[in-house]
């Protein structure tokens, strides 16, 4: 994606200044340039992202002020603001983008925004308000025009009414939504249906299911190499355990995901949390507050948390 697009910019740039009028070359490479800056994001690379975007930003200026580019140029520095954790920055340009498309009349690109604005406020742990956005939204796309977005949206939403105690409704949904759920393909969304069915199962009770669910989630997204997710699903269980007194089996479940990090090389303040999780556990201090705190943390520190490639 990242050479596709460089291609892209490296061609714009060669484009002689009479192949057409100039504000119109300036979209032309201001959009090339947007393109690397997302694709840079989704490869990790948030600082080259950065740079691409604000060049992106500086030629639309000279552009034709089109509002359909320029809603798509705020949205893809949304998202790069939302992997940022610049949270307020990246609503405030999603509200402009809304604004963009509803007056442009496009239903799809203006749920779009207001899915964007669901993913943000979800990873700034505002739950409540991530629920109101995603209702929003999927209620003004067409699912059968653009099924990943419909997935990605249901999936926030299902997993948002689990964080706010809402199981039962969660739950509904999910039934309701299963054939789309299922239909993708992509392995690392049927890994996240695994986990969210787990999580949906210990919400309800049913300690068994779950516990079989998490197993199988953590084994695939530990061969995926998503070490920050397998911290995750680990948490989940070793909140299901505790519930159960499995103590040395939450312990040795954490000190496994302790070495994974370890061995990535993952950050050492990622490590420090999952210790104080590990010696409360020993000492008998845990408490499922502590594991969701903890959660909470390892995400922030995750840079992938959240990502939606636009």
């Amino acid at each position: 994606m990242v050479l596709t697009a460089t291609l892209a910019v490296v061609l714009a740039e060669r484009l002689d200044a009479g192949f057409t009028e100039a504000a119109a070359l300036a979209d032309l490479r201001a959009c090339a340039l947007a393109e690397l800056g997302n694709a840079k994001r989704i490869a990790d690379d948030l600082t080259g992202a950065e740079s691409d975007l604000a060049r992106a930003v500086d030629l639309a200026a000279q552009g034709t002020g089109n509002p359909s580019f320029l809603a798509r140029l705020m949205d893809l520095t949304a998202s790069l603001y939302t992997d940022q954790r610049r949270f307020d920055e990246a609503r405030q340009l999603l509200d402009a983008v809304y604004t963009i498309y509803e007056r442009e009349g496009d239903r799809q690109s203006a749920g779009r925004a207001l899915i964007s604005k669901g993913i943000s406020a979800n990873y700034a742990f505002d739950n409540e308000e991530s629920i109101s956005f995603f209702v929003q939204g999927l209620g003004l796309i067409d699912p059968a025009s653009d099924p990943k977005l419909a997935m990605i949206g249901i999936h926030n939403l299902i997993w948002s009414l689990i964080e706010m105690g809402q199981a039962p409704q969660a739950a509904r949904l999910f039934e309701h939504s299963r054939p789309l759920l299922s239909s993708y393909v992509e392995r690392l969304d049927a890994i996240k249906v695994v986990w969210t069915e787990g999580r949906l199962a210990a919400a309800l009770g049913d300690a068994e299911q779950a516990e079989l669910r998490f197993l199988s989630a953590r084994a695939d997204l530990q061969e995926a190499r998503l070490p920050y997710d397998v911290a995750l699903v680990s948490l989940d269980m070793a909140a299901l355990w505790l519930r159960e007194g499995r103590t040395a089996e939450s312990t040795g479940l954490i000190d496994e995901t302790i070495s994974i990090f370890r061995d990535r090389g993952i950050h050492r303040e990622a490590i420090g949390m999952l210790l104080l999780v590990r010696d409360a556990f020993q000492q008998d201090q845990a408490t499922e507050t502590m594991l969701r705190t903890a959660a909470a943390q390892l995400q922030r520190l995750d840079t992938r948390r959240g990502r939606v490639s636009s």
